[in-house]
């Protein structure tokens, strides 16, 4: 599943270096042919002022068409976290694990990667340590942000006590790279739960 998902980034990845070398070697190169042929059409004149005419039309058809063509490239694409996320959850025998994910589009990359491996983190702690009988998985969107929720009804701890082994302070620092937000709720005897939420903007 995760290997699914970071072919996908790669590809995109791909698409955005293609489109940014189209943009720095043939739209510059086009950009600077209609400058040349422009200035040499106003100190022409006769049969090759229209030869150099023509060819200056030519140039910036071909620069819009590079424009448009990038522009296309680099187009967000949406990532098809659901189908992954299932399958991770459906591999996931003991403790019962539920996903519910409604209206989310996520054409960035990076956030769709730290979704990603804020599932797996999670529900690796939760199996390991929670004793749990279930695990809800829960990742919802709007226009502005992303939230997800892990959350087990295993033994809990209080919040004051948890301690961030490697794992969770991954997270953290994943979740903060993006701007965005961790919070972690848990009581002994009640379960933990782990919340975040992520902005949406585009990215460069």
């Amino acid at each position: 599943a995760t290997q699914d998902l970071l072919l996908q980034i790669a590809a995109q990845d791909e698409r955005i270096r293609i489109s940014r070398d189209m943009h720095d070697v043939i739209g510059h190169g086009l950009t600077g042919l209609s400058i040349q042929t422009e200035l040499l059409t106003l100190e022409t004149t006769g049969n090759l002022k229209e030869k150099l005419q023509l060819l200056h039309d030519n140039a910036r058809q071909l620069l819009a068409d590079v424009r448009e063509t990038v522009s296309f490239i680099r187009q967000p694409r949406n990532y098809d976290l659901k189908s992954i996320l299932t399958r991770m959850v459906e591999g996931i025998l003991k403790p019962s694990a539920r996903l519910e994910m409604n209206n989310v589009n996520i054409n960035q990359p990076h956030h769709a990667e730290a979704l990603l491996r804020c599932v797996q983190e999670g529900t690796t702690n939760a199996i390991r340590h929670s004793k749990a009988e279930t695990i809800l998985i829960s990742l919802t969107g709007c226009s502005e942000a992303i939230q997800l929720i892990i959350r087990d009804d295993g033994c809990g701890m209080e919040t004051d006590e948890c301690k961030f082994g490697n794992g969770l302070n991954g997270i953290r620092e994943r979740i903060s790279a993006l701007n965005g937000e961790f919070k972690l709720y848990s009581r002994k005897n009640q379960g933990t739960t782990i919340d975040i939420t992520l902005p949406l903007r585009a990215e460069l």
